[in-house]
């Protein structure tokens, strides 16, 4: 059930899913995801907020919640180029034609309620927010460190984070930065931070461990959603970094050991990692 008054922001959860949406839908939303946090907002104002924090990564909206056109929820699409919004809308006409309007403006997807518990476009669309939660809490963590990055360096950290599978080298880093490898590494060690190989690999385990908690997928499916070819090597690095296997992450009873032992890594004074 969702209470309306709770904390937006539930550190450690399975998922988090911000909603601008009628209550009704809402409540059907939750019913269909249980194990996802609906945070409902009340205004595009205070659901923007949320998004700002970094810590919630999704949203579903209707565009016509609290305007008379599709002005704010095309504002909130621009302002917020990284997080997954979605439009959750009665299947009519004017619903049809603000969708069109926003799917100009970036929006990713829509769906029509009532959406139904099987319906696996609408469940991937929430595992893809799911997976990228815990990532979001470590990234909240660590935003001391990564602050202390150039600002180039500190942007690809962050979007190393957001969509770990566009990485496989320091390479693809340092050309997300726009800079070279020999300064990307320079910057990583002044502030202190983990280098550039075992960043990636720490985002795609955490990634990870949010998809396996998040859903039934196998490690192969898991592995192929973050860019390896072959799952054994995502297999050794979770057991690696987190120090059980891809089965025992999915049973664990909450994340927050998980959490805990990433931003432990992350913050370790350089000298004192292991060579893993």
């Amino acid at each position: 059930m969702i209470r309306y008054n709770d904390p937006p922001v539930v550190a450690g959860s399975p998922g988090q899913l911000a909603a601008l949406l009628p209550k009704h839908a809402t409540d059907h939303i939750q019913r269909i995801v249980p194990r996802t946090v609906i945070v409902p907002t009340k205004t595009w104002d205070e659901l923007g907020g949320l998004l700002r924090t970094h810590v919630i990564r999704g949203a579903l909206i209707d565009p016509r919640m609290g305007a008379d056109d599709t002005t704010a929820a095309l504002g909130l699409i621009a302002q917020n180029p990284r997080a997954a919004i979605f439009a959750y809308v009665e299947p009519n006409a004017r619903s049809l034609l603000d969708v069109f309007a926003l799917s100009k403006g970036g929006l990713e997807d829509v769906f029509l309620h009532p959406v139904r518990a099987n319906d696996m476009r609408f469940l991937n669309a929430m595992e893809k927010i799911c997976g990228s939660c815990l990532a979001s809490d470590v990234l909240v963590a660590i935003d001391n460190r990564v602050r202390a990055l150039p600002w180039p360096v500190r942007r690809a950290v962050r979007d190393v984070f957001n969509r770990p599978r566009r990485y496989q080298t320091a390479t693809d880093l340092a050309n997300e930065a726009g800079v070279s490898v020999r300064s990307l590494y320079r910057s990583l060690e002044r502030a202190e931070f983990i280098t550039a190989r075992k960043l990636i690999t720490m985002a795609k385990v955490i990634h990870a461990c949010g998809y396996l908690r998040a859903s039934q997928h196998t490690i192969r499916d898991v592995s192929a959603k973050l860019g390896y070819a072959e799952p054994e090597a995502l297999s050794i690095h979770v057991r690696t970094r987190v120090g059980v296997t891809p089965a025992r992450v999915r049973t664990q009873a909450d994340s927050e050991g998980l959490l805990l032992s990433f931003i432990e890594e992350l913050n370790k004074p350089r000298g004192l990692r292991g060579a893993r």
